[in-house]
């Protein structure tokens, strides 16, 4: 079972024990990313949906740094999230949500209620063993943290 499927049912410590990269781990406590995991999942204030990523691209340029190997991946992702109190309107987080990941990128679904979002991502798979990868998400606003356990030349495109 892939990383998307574990997330979709639920099963966050399987995905961090398979998936989530130890250095990462060592600076963010095990169970302070599982809360976090089950906060956002399981939230009594919006319903939250997330789809395998497409179109992924590994890029060409590997990169040996110690014991480890490192790849580059972009790929896209939808997510869908519901607000299920009414106190906003649905107009302001829709430009809410526009603000944080771009204009063309959110969609209100009338139908289902639901805000449509478009994402591209890029990630750093990191190996020890070239047969058993884990995978960081690289977010803007993570940086320093990213810093302080991936190598700065893939992070050269985030600051």
């Amino acid at each position: 079972m892939d990383y998307n499927q574990l997330m979709i049912n639920k099963e966050f410590e399987k995905a961090l024990d398979r998936y989530a990269n130890e250095d990462f781990l060592q600076l963010v406590p095990r169970d302070q990313m599982l809360d976090t995991m089950d906060l956002v999942f399981n939230s009594k204030e919006m319903e939250f949906k997330t789809y395998p990523p497409e179109n992924i691209i590994v890029e060409d340029n590997i990169l040996k740094s110690g014991n480890k190997t490192y790849l580059k991946l972009n790929y896209n992702q939808r997510i869908d999230m519901k607000f299920l109190s009414n106190e906003i309107p649905k107009e302001q987080l829709l430009a809410a949500l526009q603000r944080e990941f771009g204009s063309g990128k959110v969609k209100f679904n009338d139908q289902t209620q639901f805000y449509e979002i478009h994402t591209q991502k890029e990630a750093v798979a990191s190996s020890s063993n070239l047969k058993s990868w884990k995978f960081t998400v690289l977010e803007k606003n993570q940086f320093s943290l990213l810093s302080r356990f991936l190598p700065r030349e893939l992070l050269s495109n985030m600051n």
